[in-house]
């Protein structure tokens, strides 16, 4: 309902993007819910990702100069009927009993005893959406992970690039890419582990550069884009 009342203001108007004063008054008729849905509504909105870049950056500082109060106790509310959606759970070849499960929009989960418990091990990061998680052959505790969701639905969670580990998950450290928005892939090669390929989907409904095949010789420290179709195509 709360769409089909948008879309008519949106033609009484006689425009797609709304002025400021007009996006302010629909603000204020919003909740925080619709409001933050209406943001992610594309073509009529498009989401300023340097305000929410800084709008996470205050948070993650507030959260860290708080530490001391940031236990807060949690009750369940419900719904009870509704599960996670996980885009990735990568297997540990050399111990089955570990195993990582990357979440569309909740950061990365490991487990060490086959799935009966899961901890976990990417919440520091700002951008909490996975697409693919690549264990490098040889050494399963260096772990590439691709932020943003493959899965691309009306309201798309992205991230910024690439984050490497190098310690099975304990530590993560950006390797990359921010400007591409979702990488849906990332393969190693097994003769060379320096050598990454990562498949970027780009930022989705938007016509940009940054899609594509990148290939890194550095073990992610850098990146080249080794293929490119167009600004459409990822």
């Amino acid at each position: 309902m709360f769409r089909q009342i948008l879309f008519c203001l949106i033609v009484i108007t006689g425009c797609n993007n709304l002025q400021d004063t007009k996006v302010h008054k629909l603000e204020k008729m919003s909740s925080p819910g619709e409001w933050l849905i209406l943001q992610r509504n594309y073509p009529d909105f498009t989401t300023k990702e340097e305000a929410f870049k800084s709008a996470l950056g205050q948070t993650l500082a507030f959260r860290s100069s708080n530490a001391n109060n940031w236990n807060y106790a949690w009750t369940l509310e419900g719904p009870t009927n509704i599960g996670g959606r996980f885009n990735c759970i990568t297997l540990n070849p050399t111990n089955n009993a570990i195993m990582y499960a990357g979440s569309a929009s909740g950061g990365i989960f490991k487990t060490t005893d086959n799935g009966t418990n899961w901890n976990p091990v990417f919440d520091d990061q700002p951008w909490l959406s996975i697409s693919c998680i690549t264990l490098q052959p040889g050494n399963t505790d260096v772990i590439y992970a691709g932020t943003g969701d493959k899965n691309i639905s009306g309201t798309p969670f992205v991230g910024d690039g690439i984050y490497k580990s190098t310690d099975g998950g304990i530590t993560w450290n950006h390797s990359g890419l921010a400007s591409s928005r979702i990488i849906s892939e990332v393969v190693i090669d097994p003769t060379n582990t320096n050598i990454v390929y990562a498949a970027a989907m780009g930022t989705p409904f938007i016509k940009d550069n940054n899609r594509g095949v990148y290939k890194s010789v550095d073990g992610g420290a850098t990146w080249t884009q080794s293929l490119f179709v167009n600004d459409s195509t990822g």
